[in-house]
């Protein structure tokens, strides 16, 4: 079954000191299967804020966020994470792979932490590194990977867990043009009627690879 995500009047306020500066402003926003979308905007616009309330990374000052049909932000920690464990995939310009564990066991952690059995956890990790063309380098540590060989794991591990909504923040963003372009393919290769993509990028030629253009500025949707 598709996965469908809506924001409601969706409000994010951080405090500054004395000032208060509303990173999102009155955001109603509606997601369902198959969507294939970028998210641009200037650096403030509000951009990976968006991402990380979308994500259940953080929590919206007023408003409501619903995951097919389930109000997120009233929900326990426990059934939050079971949520972003197992329906969403992360994936960051800078990767946040754990130094001292191989490619192979940063892939599988997710699933350890979903409480798979670590045989099944090793060969599915095994089997998508195998895909992002990283068979050869399971076990090299992130300190021995090129930029491109860490966004790869990065995305191998964002779908070890088959989740329905896939977050990336700004993924070509560390890369050279070449390498950022197959990160790129890799990310359309992912396009399902299931699925949720969503993008946050400042490169044009990459927000127009996706069906849509979701345009930000002082926390408002100004073209969607």
């Amino acid at each position: 079954m598709a996965v469908e995500v809506l924001l409601e009047r969706v409000s994010k306020t951080y405090n500054q000191g004395a000032a208060e500066v509303k990173a999102l402003d009155n955001i109603t926003l509606r997601f369902s299967g198959g969507d294939f979308k970028a998210i641009m905007g200037p650096s403030g616009s509000g951009k990976s804020t968006l991402l990380n309330v979308l994500g259940c990374l953080d929590k919206p000052t007023t408003g409501i966020v619903r995951i097919d049909g389930v109000e997120v932000q009233g929900i326990p920690p426990g059934a939050l994470w079971q949520i972003r464990g197992t329906k969403i995939g992360f994936i960051f310009q800078n990767h946040y792979l754990i130094e001292s564990l191989t490619a192979l066991e940063n892939v599988m952690l997710p699933q350890r932490y979903a409480g798979v059995k670590r045989s099944q956890a090793q060969q599915k990790a095994s089997e998508l590194l195998e895909q992002v063309g990283l068979g050869r380098r399971l076990h090299h540590r992130p300190s021995q990977l090129s930029g491109g060989e860490k966004a790869r794991v990065a995305v191998a591990r964002a779908l070890v867990n088959d989740p329905a909504l896939i977050l990336a923040d700004e993924p070509t963003g560390a890369l050279d043009s070449k390498t950022g372009m197959v990160i790129l393919e890799l990310l359309h290769s992912l396009r399902s009627p299931e699925r949720i993509c969503l993008i946050v990028t400042h490169d044009r030629s990459v927000a127009d690879t996706c069906d849509e253009i979701i345009s930000m500025r002082d926390g408002r949707i100004i073209e969607a």
